[in-house]
């Protein structure tokens, strides 16, 4: 009685051993399969958070560029503005320079023609009076000292006239080339002025945008070091559940027939001992 009173016993906990090791076993099965659900799903939201910031970086590094051409392009176009005011200055000058020379000929020409003009004048009027006392007699024809001085004179006053113009009509074109060189100089002034301060704004846009690079890289070195943690205990999950997963049906099918087996040695037991 004693020894059967044993060999129950020993059965009951063999049993109660085997019912909490299947509790086990489902309580770890269920572990698992959570943390590889939870592991997987992890790894799916980094590896889109990867590609995403791959998507951002590879934009910044594009709209970088853009602004690199564009800065490039703004200090060519200063430069060529710059050199086309040097130009327009240069010619200015010259087209000055030769304003000056032009009426400087001009008032030259006059004055020596006028002082010819004035000569020929004294000298005819003096003559005309004289003239007028010495007729002579008879039929001793009458001396004339260059008949055809009135032309020339007339000539002479025409040549004034003419400088005279000249000198009008270039006063009147170098006012208006001075216009056309201040409103050029007065719209590229400005037109540079415009082209840096967007220089200014695009430095500022670029350092921004390398600012944003550097932090989006650093957001993708997190992600990628997080992808190697992730895969690393994944793989010591599946190193740690891969057998129970894959055997947990057959192995709690055992079980239970192994405690219905003690079952029923328990209730032959109990039946020889009633």
């Amino acid at each position: 009685m004693d020894a059967f009173t044993q060999v129950k016993a020993a059965i009951d906990n063999m049993m109660a051993m085997l019912k909490q090791e299947m509790a086990d076993e489902v309580k770890f099965n269920d572990y698992c399969k959570d943390s590889i659900a939870e592991n997987e799903g992890s790894q799916a939201d980094n590896a889109r958070a990867i590609e995403l910031k791959n998507r951002e970086i590879t934009d910044t590094e594009t709209s970088i560029k853009a602004l690199h051409a564009e800065l490039d392009k703004l200090a060519k176009a200063i430069a060529e503005s710059e050199v086309e005011e040097q130009k327009a200055s240069q010619l200015r000058v010259k087209e000055s320079q030769d304003f000056q020379t032009t009426m400087a000929d001009q008032e030259a020409t006059i004055k020596v023609i006028k002082m010819a003009l004035e000569k020929m004048t004294k000298f005819y009027e003096s003559f005309a009076q004289e003239s007028e006392s010495q007729k002579p007699p008879g039929k001793l024809q009458e001396y004339k000292k260059s008949g055809g001085s009135s032309p020339v004179i007339s000539m002479m006053r025409d040549l004034i006239t003419d400088s005279k113009r000249v000198m009008v009509d270039a006063k009147a074109e170098e006012q208006k080339a001075w216009e056309e060189y201040k409103t050029f100089i007065d719209e590229s002034n400005a037109a540079i002025a415009d082209m840096e301060n967007s220089v200014v704004n695009k430095q500022k846009e670029l350092a921004d945008k390398d600012k944003l690079l550097i932090e989006q890289k650093g957001d993708l070195d997190d992600a990628t070091e997080e992808k190697s943690d992730l895969e690393a205990a994944n793989k010591d999950l599946h190193g740690q559940c891969d057998f129970i997963l894959n055997n947990f049906d057959t192995r709690q099918q055992a079980r239970s027939e192994e405690i219905e087996a003690l079952r029923e040695a328990m209730g032959i037991l109990s039946g020889a001992l009633n």
